[in-house]
């Protein structure tokens, strides 16, 4: 982005939050353009309405720093080591690993679930069948 775009767009407020970011990081004249720019209320907004709401501003974390924008750091020769392909895979096992645990630990659970059901039917059968049996030599 253009220094001459840059200005327009902040002026016009209709361009993406990260391409500024991008911009005013490396561009030392348009970071104190923007700070001259913030010192005096725009137009039809009084000066004592501009500092309340710059103060609310400040107040709120938001003190015009400027952030950079996160770059994921590649090395200068631009290619990954061993370490961070480990790394990255060892990421993805251990997330299959605890989803497969979680899998056989449902699946137990909903075993023992059954096998307390068959008990129960087994115990009532038995105390039917004995209770018949009861009767039947009265």
């Amino acid at each position: 982005m253009k220094c001459e775009e840059f200005r327009k767009t902040i002026l016009d407020g209709k361009a993406e939050e990260t391409d500024l970011l991008k911009h005013i990081s490396v561009c030392e004249e348009c970071k104190k353009w923007l700070q001259e720019e913030i010192k005096t209320a725009p137009e039809g907004v009084s000066q004592e309405k501009w500092a309340s709401l710059k103060n609310e501003s400040l107040a709120k974390g938001n003190d015009n720093k400027i952030i950079e924008p996160k770059t994921e750091e590649i090395p200068p020769d631009g290619k990954k080591s061993f370490m961070d392909y480990y790394l990255s895979g060892l990421k993805y096992g251990i997330v299959l690993g605890l989803a497969i645990i979680i899998g056989f630990s449902l699946v137990q659970t909903n075993n023992d679930k059954k096998e307390e059901k068959i008990k129960k039917e087994k115990k009532e059968a038995n105390s039917i069948t004995a209770s018949n049996s009861v009767e039947l030599t009265k």
